[in-house]
């Protein structure tokens, strides 16, 4: 394998952080440069095969259509060199911007799962401690964990067999045992605000709700409009 003392640099002067001795006259399209309708391939070909003859006065003076000097292949050789090198510079240097670019694309996705995978296990968390809180029963009067719209509820406790007629308020999303709730609906005065039914059966505020119980709740609530 060549090492790096044996590579042969595109141009000393942009290893050496000069500027280009030619400007920008190379900043132009291929079709720009001497004999620049011919491709790389057709060029190289041509410098090969005319490079070195002699000037043809008679194809000059009569304009003989296909016919250059061989200075005008050897010029056009020439630019074709300058003008690749320069084009093949541009493209590593916008590969290598598209590359960090890459890279911090994936980085930032990388931040987003992570957030996102820390939300959801918060919400569990909060989840489980709802259902922790929750799961306690007064003596002798058991109370249901299940879910009406689950069809998980037993439809035989103090809960399940409430009246049909109780008041339900929009954005209210119940724990499963009813004791417990949280208002999610934005438009409502109690909006992010904790509630426990009293014994009478109507809700008296707590606290403001955490953003994990928050959470929970609207995903709580996504769940039960599936059903």
């Amino acid at each position: 394998m060549m090492s790096e003392a044996q590579k042969t640099p595109a141009a000393k002067w942009r290893q050496e952080g000069e500027v280009d001795p030619h400007g920008d006259h190379y900043s132009c399209q291929r079709a720009a440069l001497t004999l620049g309708e011919y491709t790389d391939d057709e060029l190289a070909n041509g410098v090969f095969l005319h490079g070195n003859e002699p000037l043809n006065i008679n194809a000059v003076v009569r304009k003989t259509p296909g016919y250059h000097p061989a200075v005008i292949w050897l010029t056009a050789g020439k630019d074709r060199i300058r003008w690749l090198s320069r084009a093949l510079e541009e493209s590593k240097s916008r590969e290598q911007a598209l590359q960090l670019l890459l890279n911090d694309r994936d980085e930032q996705l990388n931040n987003l799962e992570q957030s996102s995978r820390s939300h959801f296990e918060n919400a569990q968390a909060a989840e489980r401690r709802i259902d922790k809180l929750t799961s306690k029963t007064v003596p002798d009067t058991p109370v249901c964990r299940g879910s009406t719209a689950l069809g998980t509820a037993c439809g035989k406790c103090v809960r399940c067999l409430a009246p049909l007629g109780e008041v339900k308020f929009k954005g209210m999303i119940e724990t499963a045992c009813g004791t417990f709730a949280i208002m999610i609906d934005e438009a409502n005065g109690h909006y992010g605000w904790t509630f426990q039914r009293h014994p009478d059966g109507m809700w008296v505020s707590g606290r403001k709700a955490t953003e994990a119980e928050m959470s929970a709740a609207r995903a709580h609530a996504k769940l039960l409009a599936l059903f």
